[in-house]
């Protein structure tokens, strides 16, 4: 339960990354 959390969370930590570049881009 716990490792399926945390691999979750760290998906989400990069998926933020390229997330905010789209939004970025999407602003300008």
């Amino acid at each position: 339960m716990l490792d399926k959390l945390v691999l979750k969370d760290s998906i989400k930590f990069n998926g933020s990354q390229s997330e905010l570049k789209e939004l970025i881009r999407f602003n300008k």
